[in-house]
């Protein structure tokens, strides 16, 4: 998929959207969280041509309980229909995005009085994906907690959307997905190569393998002439070409790239993402009963990705 560039869409001239049409996964509604910030400006106009690209409606939430707690009860009498107003400044911002593309798009908005995380958790179990800016401008901490809170916890997967760029997936930047040959993999990478085939872009699958350190466990005695290291590496090889034969017949004529890297995983695909439109990562287990908190790998990528990235619970 391609779209004009930043200027041209801030500038109100409209450019043609170019979607290769590939039946969608779901018909989920894409849900964005809005604040108003610049980040989730950058998370709505996303949200939006990717709504475009599935073929379904879009629901831009704001969650408004901080606003409710600090308000002005006589200048604000209705906590709830002030929430829905600032969650339709939101969806006219996707209106206008899907518009400059000459894209057909429906753009439902909803005012929740619940935290953003609660709000979005609530609406991860029936929508198809949940769409989280992060901001620069904040700490680490402060930038990862509420993109790390909801992909840790949600029902589906979620997009994390830097707040510099606009990047997205086409014919000149792939679709990256780490593989490491666990169910979350798995599933991560039946997303990416669907949102690959959309976008009419590359499918990279990529793999890590650490050779092992000096003097580590088993290092001293092997009966066979392989190397431990070779072994490892042989290994990573294979659970690469095994997903990437599942892409290619799941959507014959995706072009897959396999990559092997000697390096941890962090640092691979964050390498990898710097050419990348998204990176996909997966995650174990799905809604409340997974892990609470999300493994360094991704922790990592939500804090340092200049791409997208979109987390995958397992099943």
């Amino acid at each position: 998929m391609t779209a004009g560039g930043d200027d041209d869409r801030r500038g109100g001239a409209e450019v043609d959207l170019e979607v290769t049409r590939v039946p969608t996964d779901t018909g989920c509604d894409v849900v964005v969280g809005w604040n108003g910030t610049p980040a989730a400006r950058e998370a709505v106009r996303w949200a939006a041509l990717e709504a475009v690209v599935r073929g379904v409606r879009l629901v831009v939430v704001h969650a408004a309980s901080d606003a409710a707690e600090w308000c002005d009860p006589l200048v604000i009498t209705d906590p709830s229909a002030y929430a829905a107003v600032v969650a339709d400044e939101g969806a006219a911002i996707a209106r206008a995005e899907a518009h400059s593309c000459r894209a057909a798009l429906v753009v439902g908005h909803r005012g929740d009085l619940r935290s953003a995380r609660e709000a979005l958790l609530g609406r991860s179990e029936r929508a198809g994906l949940l769409v989280v800016g992060s901001s620069s401008t904040e700490g680490a901490a402060a930038r990862e907690a509420l993109p790390a809170a909801v992909a840790s916890r949600a029902w589906c997967p979620v997009a994390i959307v830097p707040r510099d760029g606009h990047r997205r997936a086409g014919p000149e930047q792939p679709v990256v997905v780490g593989v490491d040959g666990s169910p979350a993999s798995r599933s991560a990478t039946r997303l990416a190569a669907l949102h690959a085939a959309r976008a009419g872009a590359a499918l990279r699958v990529h793999a890590c393998w650490s050779p092992p350190t000096r003097g580590g466990h088993g290092s001293a005695t092997h009966l066979s002439t392989v190397t431990e290291g070779e072994v490892s590496r042989g290994a990573a090889w294979r659970r690469a070409e095994e997903v990437a034969e599942g892409a290619r017949r799941a959507h014959p004529g995706l072009e897959v790239v396999l990559e092997v890297a000697t390096e941890q995983p962090g640092a691979g695909l964050l390498t990898a993402s710097e050419h990348a439109g998204v990176l996909v990562v997966g995650r174990r287990g799905r809604g409340p009963q997974r892990d609470l908190l999300l493994g360094s790998t991704a922790r990592t990528l939500l804090q340092r990705s200049p791409c997208p990235v979109i987390v995958v619970p397992a099943g």
